[in-house]
This record gives C-alpha cells, structure tokens and sequence, in this order.
C-alpha cells in the first residue's frame, strides 16, 4: 500500500518519557456540548494507551500536547504487535520506551503490523 498521500509519519528516538499520557482529548464528540469546536474538527476515536514504561518527563509531556494540538498520534501501545506498549530502549541503567512511531488521523485508521 502506498501511503506517501494519505499522510504523515515521524519515527525515531524523542528522548522523551510519556508514560501512559493521553494524546488526545478525551470526550471531545460531536455529543459533547461545551465544547466549541470547528465545524470541519475530527472527534477521536482511537483506544487508549497503555505503556510498560509509566515514568513522565518535561519533555514526553510537552510531546502529549504537541500530539493532541496537531492531532498526530502515537502508534505504539495501539497496533496488534505492541498492544501492552513495550519498551523501546534498553541500556545498563534501565529501559525505557523513548523510541515512538507518530501518524496524523488519515493514517492512525490504517492497521500497521509493528
């Protein structure tokens, strides 16, 4: 499948700690009346992330905002081979899970395999 129209991708290492930190807002549907949102706003519907690593920092919360603000969402802890959210990274002090794969909302839809 050729995704390079259907939209965005970041992969790498953030350095960035965010736990089990929502990437979106929660109860933002058409049903909920004090919200004012857009016309054209796209309500999510994605499931929530669960994440072995729960520990948050500055930065991995300042990639939530960034996240919900721009509508991109993290694919790990939602896709079929990383339903518990494991860890990304493992070094002599500890692991963690600071290596992320973020997609805009045309492409969260899509079921990846990683």
């Amino acid at each position: 499948m050729n995704y390079s129209n259907k939209g965005h991708v970041l992969i790498g290492d953030f350095h960035s700690h965010a736990g089990n930190g929502q990437d979106f807002i929660e109860g933002d549907g058409s049903d909920n009346l004090h919200l004012p949102l857009p016309d054209d706003y796209i309500a999510d519907s994605i499931p929530v992330r669960t994440n072995c690593n729960s520990k948050v920092t500055l930065l991995g919360r300042t990639l939530l905002h960034l996240r919900i603000f721009s509508q991109i969402r993290m694919l790990n802890n939602r896709t079929t081979a990383d339903n518990i959210g494991y860890y990304t990274c493992y070094r002599q002090n500890g692991r963690s899970t600071v290596d992320n794969m973020l997609v805009n909302l045309t492409l969260h839809t899509t079921d990846f395999y990683c």
